[in-house]
């Protein structure tokens, strides 16, 4: 029998993984937009910083996950062989490290700010863009 919480939570991921697919299609987009097929390093880089940017304000790490999983993919099936076929040349899926570092990066970042907000919500609000210098 599952709480009301874990049903709440489940909720929160299922939301979670919908919004980072968007977000992995975006980034893949922008990808193709921006660079030519050649260019495997530098779509690279921009599926990384949107999976960095998603796991920076996800909630949820296992959305997480499949959101990196899912921008992997579609960086090799999409972006490098152009037809979504994930076999053939093995060359991009080392650029796919790229993507699940920039993963553990936006984790990190978001595990810090929130350690930052259970100091003191002082240390937050000093440390915020926008915020006055003092």
């Amino acid at each position: 029998m599952r709480s009301g919480v874990d049903d709440e939570w489940g909720l929160s991921a299922a939301f979670d993984l919908a919004i980072g697919w968007g977000g992995v299609v975006v980034a893949a987009f922008s990808a193709a937009i921006l660079f030519k097929a050649a260019e495997e390093v530098d779509r690279a880089v921009v599926m990384a910083i949107g999976v960095a940017v998603l796991a920076a304000v996800m909630r949820d790490w296992r959305a997480t996950a499949g959101i990196t999983v899912l921008a992997a993919l579609v960086f090799v099936g999409f972006l490098v062989h152009q037809a979504g076929q994930l076999t053939g040349n093995p060359a991009p899926w080392r650029y796919t490290l790229i993507i699940g570092a920039a993963a553990a990066f936006g984790r990190a970042a978001r595990a810090l700010y929130a350690a930052l907000r259970r100091r003191g919500p002082h240390l937050v609000a000093e440390h915020s863009p926008g915020s006055p210098a003092r």
